[in-house]
């Protein structure tokens, strides 16, 4: 199997990618409750972490070849266009009874006004697409991991495991007696995402890896722990929906040292062609989801359409993003 760092590419990590994309519209489009649901979200969870270390390995490549902050400075550009312009198309995206029960104009205001009037926060992570906190969760821990400089790992990996764990007891453990309470959500921000990135651009520019058996007992570790964390929690506590806790990145790291390794299960064409348009459905899902289920009255009653659904938004996400990536100047915002 090749391995193209020349372009900054490896061919299971881009056939990952595109599974990753699936899980994460598997997550928000699975409409079923009960265990099937459980399973999903739970296994779901790999993925953004996934991304984080990906994103960070690829960046500490780059970052090793070039040793020039340009390098940052166009990540810094790219993503801050990717949020603008995706929140401008997700408040663009009417929803439907608002605009039924007000009009088109006043639907528009009000959507400005439930955004602007509230939390700094809700602004930069998330704004008019929830799932954009992702964006602005990477920005930031790009901009940290080199304000602090990567020379000084040892210090960005303190700071990256503290803020971590602070997350954790102030999210998924906030209801418990080591609980943290913030008025924030502490998954934005740097507390979960500094430290899959960190690790990347550690692993990128040292040019080190796990073995695949160690690859494989982290993955085995992160899973095993986070359902461990996540049914205590819901069982005990009764904690709904665990984002993340204490092993939730180890799934996303031990997935991401499997790709690394390059096993021939993953040096599929298909998937590795089909990794470039990961970030774009990542993007767009949210929008076909919602058009979908509110455009055409989508009929839940039927559980077929229940299994349909996510599949669905994914062919059509993945269709989207391949007919706009034909124009060249579309690859800034997707």
């Amino acid at each position: 199997m090749t391995h193209t760092l020349k372009n900054h590419k490896i061919e299971a990590i881009e056939s990952v990618r595109i599974v990753a994309s699936f899980f994460v519209v598997l997550l928000h489009y699975f409409p079923f409750e009960g265990t099937v649901k459980y399973i999903v979200d739970e296994t779901a969870r790999f993925a953004v972490p996934f991304f984080f270390v990906s994103s960070g390995y690829f960046l500490g490549i780059k970052w090793e070849e070039k040793q020039n902050f340009e390098v940052i400075a166009r990540v810094i550009k790219k993503l801050c266009l990717l949020y603008v312009f995706w929140q401008l198309i997700y408040f663009l995206n009417p929803i439907k009874q608002e605009v039924i029960q007000m009009g088109v104009l006043e639907a528009y205001i009000y959507k400005f006004n439930t955004i602007f009037e509230g939390r700094t926060e809700d602004i930069l992570f998330g704004g008019f697409g929830f799932h954009l906190w992702f964006l602005t969760s990477l920005l930031f821990s790009v901009l940290i991991v080199f304000v602090i400089n990567p020379k000084n790992m040892n210090y960005l990996l303190v700071l990256a495991v503290t803020l971590y764990i602070i997350g954790v007891l102030a999210k998924a453990y906030a209801g418990t007696p080591i609980g943290l309470i913030f008025n924030f959500n502490s998954r934005n921000f740097i507390f979960f995402s500094l430290l899959p990135v960190t690790l990347g651009v550690f692993l990128g520019i040292e040019k080190r890896k796990l073995n695949m058996r160690q690859a494989l007992w982290i993955t085995f570790i992160g899973f095993a722990g986070h359902y461990s964390e996540s049914f205590i929690l819901r069982t005990y506590y009764q904690t709904d929906i665990m984002d993340y806790g204490f092993s939730t990145f180890l799934m996303g790291f031990g997935v991401f040292s499997i790709a690394l390794n390059q096993p021939e299960f993953l040096n599929n064409k298909q998937l590795v062609n089909a990794g470039q348009y990961s970030l774009g459905i990542y993007c767009i899902h949210v929008l076909i989801g919602s058009r979908i289920i509110e455009d055409l009255n989508y009929d839940f009653s039927n559980p077929l359409n229940c299994y349909l659904l996510p599949i669905i938004v994914f062919i059509i996400s993945y269709g989207l993003v391949y007919l706009i990536k034909k124009w060249k100047f579309a690859n800034l915002f997707i």
